[in-house]
């Protein structure tokens, strides 16, 4: 997967990637048909080519053999403007990437020390909290979107530091772990494996079933 920043001449291809993602993931979700005429009203060849060409916006794309995925746009200000990312490629942390790498711009380029987005729908919100973002406090509040915010600077969860107390070793169960080495050589030494065991009917065999279970994400 190849994620890079976009070039001017290919803002037409974004546009229809994003429009694209929006009718199959977003269009679903939203209350009111002023939401779809923000989106489209905003998401224009035009105007994200004239954003770009005055250095307003920066855009990336995600490419997975020469196929755009997904895109991503921040203004200059360091605000988040667009991240779609196509629904076969979820939980391939795509959208991951791609925020984490616009707040990494928005710090060492931009030299912002905070990234914002107005995140429509409001489901998605979850999402944002789960990267960083928390909500912007003293700003109006709308019905078609949630305004978030987050340090530009890279996030990570501290790991709790862990201490070990120093544990004595009786001698009884010292003499214990003797004898249990000594009895796994005798066991060795006259051949008894496993498998014998088992054909005895001294030993059954057990199976154990493991179940993973991934966090779903963009």
């Amino acid at each position: 997967m190849d994620i890079r920043l976009l070039y001017e001449n290919e803002v037409q291809m974004a546009v229809y990637t994003a429009q694209e993602i929006f009718e199959m993931c977003v269009r679903p979700y939203i209350r009111s048909p002023k939401e779809a005429e923000q989106f489209y009203g905003y998401v224009r060849p035009e105007n994200l080519w004239q954003e770009m060409h005055e250095g307003r916006l920066i855009m990336w794309g995600a490419f997975d053999g020469g196929r755009m995925c997904a895109v991503a746009a921040m203004q200059s200000v360091g605000h988040i403007t667009m991240l779609y990312v196509r629904p076969q490629y979820g939980r391939r942390r795509i959208g991951t990437r791609m925020l984490s790498y616009m707040c990494e711009y928005a710090a060492n380029i931009l030299h912002k020390e905070r990234v914002t987005a107005n995140v429509m729908p409001v489901v998605v919100a979850p999402f944002f909290y789960k990267n960083g973002f928390t909500l912007m406090q003293n700003v109006p509040r709308s019905d078609m979107f949630v305004s978030l915010e987050r340090s530009a600077v890279g996030i990570r969860p501290e790991k709790p530091e862990v201490t070990y107390k120093p544990k004595t070793v009786s001698p009884k169960r010292i003499v214990a772990l003797i004898a249990s080495v000594l009895i796994l050589s005798f066991a060795v030494m006259t051949g008894v494996t496993v498998h014998h065991m088992a054909t005895d009917g001294l030993l059954t065999d057990a199976e154990y079933e493991l179940q993973k279970y991934e966090a779903e994400e963009i």
